[in-house]
């Protein structure tokens, strides 16, 4: 009896440790996504203000870089500016995002007077944000048919803009330091396209917004944002996105009665932003009044 028992205690241990021993339910493994909490970066050049971050979902990422005011406090909450690219800025280098409007935001009198967090998200190469649809042959939707262009606001969105979309969404309420009243958005070319839509599409999310040389589908954004304020500019001489889409655009918006600005640059083509629409005077004092 003796030796019975050590075998029998041993063989009972062995059984629970392997076929006896209760199955564990595996956890959920959640992919990581950005880390909103900010770290010192190293600066060598003016642009490198803008901290290079990852937003991961997935499979799926999106690059973006993020400006953080003077004295950044993360207990307290700022204002966002979520600035749109145009085509040609489009890649995964996350950096062509920043020429325009990067060295605008980064100005001292900017910084100085409106304390916020601004970010470029960057939209990757051989796609694009926005729904527009382009009527006609390839001659044609920058000819004859330049003015037909309309966006597919009732698809829904592509992969792309819904990881941008998704960013947006967990960034503002998950950083812990966005002031969820103050939120802006703003874009030149498609990016000022994409910036109508995602505010159509997120229409609880923007106060107001300013939209360089860009278009969209005038009444659906009156119908779905009547409580957004809005500032459209663009050139008279635009000839790669009509300036036709701006004007129509604002007379729907005024005759809703929607809180809405033109400037019209005469002779002005497509851009330059950085020189002409960036600098209007009391643009981000306009931007800034606005609160949901």
């Amino acid at each position: 009896m003796k030796s019975i028992l050590p075998f029998y205690f041993v063989f009972s241990l062995f059984y629970w440790l392997t076929i006896g021993k209760p199955h564990s339910v595996q956890a959920q493994i959640i992919q990581p996504s950005t880390d909103y909490k900010s770290y010192p970066a190293v600066v060598t050049k003016p642009l490198d203000h803008y901290q290079r971050k990852v937003f991961v979902q997935g499979k799926d990422s999106l690059q973006y870089r993020i400006l953080f005011p003077d004295n950044f406090n993360p207990q307290k909450s700022y204002p966002l500016v979520l600035m749109i690219h145009g085509m040609g800025e489009r890649g995964n280098n996350n950096a062509s995002q920043l020429n325009n409007g990067g060295a605008f935001f980064l100005d001292s009198a900017f910084r100085k007077a409106h304390p916020a967090i601004v970010v470029f998200p960057q939209c990757p190469l051989g796609t694009r944000w926005d729904s527009k649809v382009m009527p006609g042959t390839a001659e044609e939707q920058y000819g004859n048919a330049k003015t037909q262009w309309y966006w597919q606001y009732q698809k829904a969105a592509n992969k792309d803009l819904q990881l941008l979309m998704d960013f947006v969404a967990d960034f503002t309420k998950r950083s812990g330091y966005i002031d969820q009243s103050r939120c802006y958005v703003g874009g030149i070319s498609m990016g000022a396209m994409t910036a109508f839509e995602l505010a159509y599409r997120m229409p609880d999310t923007f106060a107001a917004g300013y939209f360089m040389s860009g278009g969209g589908n005038p009444a659906d954004i009156a119908e779905k944002l009547p409580h957004m304020a809005f500032r459209l500019m663009h050139g008279d001489a635009d000839n790669v996105v009509d300036y036709s889409y701006s004007l129509r655009m604002y007379e729907a918006l005024k005759a809703a009665g929607i809180s809405v600005k033109l400037d019209t640059y005469p002779g002005l083509g497509h851009g330059p932003w950085n020189d002409t629409m960036f600098q209007e005077p009391g643009l981000m004092d306009w931007l800034f009044e606005y609160k949901k």
